[in-house]
């Protein structure tokens, strides 16, 4: 599978973009959203959008390297790999925190009524 198709995964309209590279799809995802692409905020939104296309794709391509080297390896390349790869997944979860904070944060400013928080339960 390629870059594109991996970054596809992630992308809101998967099944019905007419992109042709990962750049263009963080456009149109922006685009998606309404956010603008030359504002300071979506400036870092898409690189960060970038990113994480990118680190689909690798991982996506390290699925593929293990499944085809993980029976030839010994006990301890097996355990270096496990720990390298538990350590991404905690690193990843430090990045998913730090984006929920910011995303409560948003959510918070909103300013909702109680009965529009209410309805939602």
């Amino acid at each position: 599978m390629n870059s594109l198709n991996n970054a596809k995964i992630l992308f809101p309209k998967r099944n019905s973009t007419l992109c042709t590279s990962i750049e263009e799809l963080a456009t149109e995802q922006l685009a998606y959203f309404a956010i603008d692409p030359n504002s300071v905020y979506g400036e870092m939104l898409k690189k960060a959008v970038l990113d994480i296309y990118a680190a689909q794709s690798d991982i996506s391509k390290l699925k593929e390297i293990t499944n085809d080297t993980v029976g030839k390896l010994d006990a301890g390349e097996k355990v270096a790999y496990f720990n390298a790869k538990r350590f991404m997944s905690f690193q990843i979860a430090k990045v998913l925190e730090t984006l929920q904070t910011l995303l409560k944060q948003t959510y918070e400013s909103l300013g909702q009524s109680d009965a529009t928080l209410l309805a939602k339960l």
